[in-house]
This record gives C-alpha cells, sequence and structure tokens, in this order.
C-alpha cells in the first residue's frame, strides 16, 4: 500500500493524535498497522501519513467529515481515544504558543527546550477533543503547578501550553501523560467540563505535524515563522 495518496477532489485535513498507544502496558502500533486498520475507513477517511510516530498522523477526508465523525471511526478502528483537530485550527495553536513563547523570551524554535534553575524543561501542549468553554476565566482553567510540569496559558480554547521537566533527578526520562493530563482534568472536571479526550505531545511533535502536511501540499497553510527564526 502506497504510504500517500493523490488528491482528486477538495477534501478536508485533519491531524489525528491517538491517546494512550506505544506506552508501556499499552497497545504497541507500527506503520504497517496504522494503514491497515485506516484501509476499513476508505474512501471516507484516507490515510495521507504518519508524523515521526504512528500516533500522530494526517488524514484526507471528506467534506462531510466533522473532527468528532472522525474521531469516532478512530475509535473503533484502533479501539482507543484521540483528539482530531483540522490542520488549520492546529496551525492556530501552534502559532499561538511560539508567540506566547516569544512574549517571555523562549525560544520559539525547535527543540523548545529551557534550562531553569539548573534543570531542563521542554514546552509540551495537552490537546483538547473539543472546544473548551467560552464562559469560563483562563485562571479558572489551569491546574496548580507540580514539581514536573507548570501551566502557562490556554490556546485557542483547544490547548494548554505547559513546561514539562525533561528528567527526574535520578536522569530518569519523565513522559508526558499523566504528569500533564491527569492534573488538569482534575481542575476541568471540577468546572464541570467533561471532554471526550485530553492528549499531550511536545511542542515539537505538533509542529513536525504541520510542517508535513506542508510539505506534502495537501492544503495546509504554511506556518510562518517569527521574526527572530533564522
Amino acid at each position: 500500500m502506497p504510504d500517500k495518496i493523490t488528491v482528486h477532489h477538495p477534501r478536508k485535513l485533519y491531524a489525528a493524535f491517538l491517546y494512550g498507544q506505544n506506552i508501556p502496558g499499552s497497545t504497541y502500533l507500527t506503520r504497517q498497522d496504522v494503514q491497515s486498520r485506516l484501509c476499513t475507513l476508505a474512501p471516507q477517511i484516507a490515510f495521507v501519513d504518519i508524523v515521526s510516530r504512528p500516533d500522530s498522523m494526517l488524514l484526507l477526508c471528506n467534506q462531510s467529515a466533522s473532527e468528532r465523525t472522525v474521531r469516532d471511526a478512530l475509535g473503533l478502528c484502533f479501539d482507543c481515544k484521540s483528539v482530531v483537530i483540522e490542520v488549520e485550527s492546529l496551525c492556530r495553536i501552534v502559532n499561538a504558543a511560539r508567540a506566547t513563547l516569544q512574549s517571555i523570551q523562549q525560544p520559539t524554535q525547535p527543540p523548545y527546550r529551557l534550562k531553569f534553575e539548573g534543570v531542563e524543561w521542554e514546552w509540551c501542549l495537552v490537546l483538547c477533543s473539543e472546544r473548551l468553554p467560552c464562559n469560563l476565566t483562563e485562571d479558572r482553567l489551569l491546574f496548580r503547578r507540580t514539581t514536573n510540569a507548570v501551566p502557562v496559558c490556554i490556546l485557542d480554547s483547544r490547548a494548554l501550553l505547559v513546561r514539562k521537566r525533561r528528567a527526574s533527578a535520578s536522569g530518569t526520562r519523565i513522559m508526558l501523560g499523566s504528569v500533564l493530563i491527569d492534573p488538569w482534568k482534575q481542575v476541568l472536571a471540577r468546572n464541570g467540563v467533561n471532554l471526550d479526550c485530553l492528549t499531550s505531545r511536545t511542542l515539537g511533535q505538533t509542529a513536525k505535524v504541520l510542517q508535513a502536511a506542508e510539505k506534502l501540499g495537501l492544503g495546509a497553510k504554511p506556518v510562518p515563522k517569527h521574526p527572530d527564526a533564522g
């Protein structure tokens, strides 16, 4: 099966992020697994490409598709939850993250890391399956900072920008997952916000998905560089 498809009719381009795959104790997916499972959804939902890892992919869908219908189809296909976002919406999220980093004098280019008090941190996103309600102020929706995670702001009502510690004091890599998702889910629940899915990625990985869409020429708008980019 070819890795990429040829576009003959206008369709919607989505980024899909599967939740909880390829981590200890979960299902391990290969590129071939993803492609073969997605065959069952064609032609309404067509595989375009995997970006760096099998749980982050680009899909081309019928104009009648919505984020929810694609998410539901992926749930049946992979037996897991996911976050599905139109690429143009994802572009707004990443641009907003970069603008925020620029405003606090942080790097706006990969690998989006910083050293603070001798500790290395990385910038990450917690992505939402649905938009957050507009009637709640940001200060009510941010969780309290923890040893390993510091929430910064909400982006486009669809994502949380977080600074995450990369490794423990002993040098063990700190994974994203529950370190970012669990404290935010608790705060959202206390405010009556129960989303279908939250999943986390580094800002670098999320930006790679956009770059892949741009290179494939499938209708994604280029991600503009900030003035300080080389």
